[in-house]
């Protein structure tokens, strides 16, 4: 049989029981490794693990009428040595350093163990293992050559500190916003670097590509409902794999596309993630979209996480700004599918990206793009109501907070004006029309305690004159007309900034309003992911 002959590559009756269970012992982690005599045999042949999965793969279709293991049964093949000979090849690229065929060789063989458990059964003759699982995802990014960045931005410190020799004295490096530098760990051991030729890449995205096709096969029925941690793998690998590579053509979502015909690494990931907010198979009620929307988060600010590491701004060049774009598409289509169950998350993103901003003009005009578009998902009730919540944000003590406000407004006024439908409670149809944004949330911070934050003010007024809506235009000729000089009043009265951001009762104000984000309930997209050091700052708000 073509199955057996292809398994007997792996030369499994080689490998001793006692290296075989302590590799299952130690749980995929610190096992010695193979017997270097009957690893160098295996890799005699380059294509092994591709020919092992060539035969697997008839096993996990449908319509499949022969056990794949009753056929090891029938052939003294052990399930056992299997997985731990492809763990050790899975696990053999950890380090940096490692050899393309290394990377390649663990690639595949994580596609094989992934196609394993894809087969009916697996779970009966006990394939999963949540660690080798995980290892598998993880090595992924790990096989991908990552650039020198590190390395790059050290020589460019050197470099601008100037010479010695010429007698000028040097200037002092320019101190870093803590926002911008990543807090990673100083590890100071060189490794040695790998050169990669195109031929070389290609194969190795030949791999990745037909391992995310495995796994996305997998998980349209393998549940991970009750694999958390699994599931934040999953999730986070595919959102790395977002910003692998720019995606060809548009993003399109459907339970019934061929993964086998997905070639862009975009496409495949956000494919996958459609998979686990779609399927109730991978976690309860909103518990996997949350790990979705949350992880997105740093696609919508711009910036890159890293294992152990805070999150870094990425320059806003076309290609993130791409990146940024799909993530609003994927999340978009995900609430117009799954509109009840997504609205409070939807709710929950969008404060957190006004919570998170940094203070960079082009960093908050992004951001203020994203909550625009992100805000027409709403409906009316849902709007008005975060309307209502970014007035008490524009009166936050921090500055970046009230310049955002601004920048968000100003994209809210250049939008349709909406309509109160019936599901709208009566007392908040005000904060549907555009002059409450233009008086109460632009016009309102024009004599703020900033100077900064009233040149602004004053700068999006302007603007509002340039906008091609004609409600927040007639606004703006009210607050300056004669006939509305006692309301204007009103408004300068009640809406003095100095004196209420100096009010402590304020301060106390706007922090309740930003306890409404249910936190408790639904333990925050922060909580929710244990990787993340990011937290919502309510307290301090």
């Amino acid at each position: 049989m073509e199955l057996i002959r292809a398994i007997q590559l792996l030369k499994l009756n080689a490998v001793s029981t006692a290296w075989v269970d302590a590799v299952w012992d130690c749980e995929f982690t610190d096992a010695e490794p193979l017997d270097s005599t009957v690893e160098d045999e295996i890799k005699e042949d380059v294509k092994v693990f591709k020919k092992v999965y060539k035969q697997l793969l008839g096993f996990s279709k449908e319509d499949s009428t022969q056990s794949v293991w009753n056929v090891f049964g029938e052939n003294c093949v052990s399930v056992k040595s299997l997985v731990a000979v492809l763990a050790c090849f899975v696990l053999g690229a950890k380090a940096k350093s490692s050899s393309v065929e290394q990377r390649r060789h663990s690639l595949q063989a994580a596609a094989v163990y992934l196609l394993l458990l894809r087969i009916p059964g697996s779970v009966a003759n006990k394939v999963f293992h949540q660690i080798l699982f995980d290892s598998c995802l993880d090595i992924v990014l790990k096989c991908w050559p990552q650039s020198a960045g590190k390395k790059r931005k050290k020589e460019t410190l050197k470099s601008s500190q100037g010479d010695g020799k010429s007698g000028k004295r040097p200037k002092p490096p320019k101190k870093v916003s803590e926002e911008m530098v990543i807090d990673e760990e100083d590890d100071e051991e060189e490794e040695e670097e790998v050169y990669f030729s195109a031929q070389d890449l290609l194969g190795m995205r030949e791999d990745v590509c037909s391992l995310i096709q495995t796994l996305l096969k997998l998980l349209e029925n393998f549940s991970l409902r009750d694999k958390p941690q699994s599931a934040d793998s999953c999730v986070r690998l595919f959102t790395e794999l977002t910003n692998l590579e720019p995606l060809v053509g548009e993003l399109s979502f459907s339970e019934k596309r061929d993964v086998d015909k997905l070639q862009s690494l975009p496409e495949l990931a956000y494919h996958g993630l459609w998979l686990l907010c779609s399927s109730s198979n991978h976690g309860e009620g909103n518990e996997c979209r949350r790990r979705v929307f949350f992880t997105d988060c740093c696609t919508l600010f711009l910036m890159m996480r890293k294992e152990r590491a805070k999150p870094c701004l990425l320059p806003p060049s076309q290609a993130v700004c791409n990146a940024r774009d799909q993530a609003i598409l994927f999340i978009s289509q995900i609430v117009d599918e799954q509109t009840e169950a997504t609205l409070p998350l939807l709710k929950i993103l969008i404060q957190h990206i006004c919570h998170q901003i940094v203070e960079k003009s082009e960093y908050r005009a992004s951001g203020a793009q994203a909550v625009g578009r992100l805000v027409t998902k709403m409906p009316c009730q849902n709007y008005a109501d975060f309307v209502k919540w970014l007035f008490n944000y524009s009166l936050n003590t921090r500055v970046a907070f009230r310049m955002f406000a601004l920048d968000v407004a100003m994209v809210l006024l250049a939008q349709e004006e909406r309509e109160a439908d019936a599901t709208l409670e009566p007392d908040l149809a005000s904060y549907l029309s555009h002059r409450f944004l233009v008086r109460s949330v632009v016009y309102g911070r024009r004599s703020d305690v900033s100077p900064t934050v009233r040149a602004h003010a004053m700068h999006c007024l302007a603007q509002c004159l340039e906008l091609p809506s004609h409600n927040a235009t007639k606004w703006i000729h009210e607050l300056f007309s004669s006939s509305s000089t006692a309301g204007s009043q009103t408004m300068m009265e009640t809406g003095h900034s100095e004196q209420t951001l100096k009010r402590g009762e304020t301060a106390q104000k706007t922090a309740l309003t930003f306890r409404t984000i249910e936190l408790t309930k639904h333990k925050s997209l922060a909580v929710t992911t244990r990787r993340s050091t990011d937290e919502l700052p309510l307290a301090a708000a």
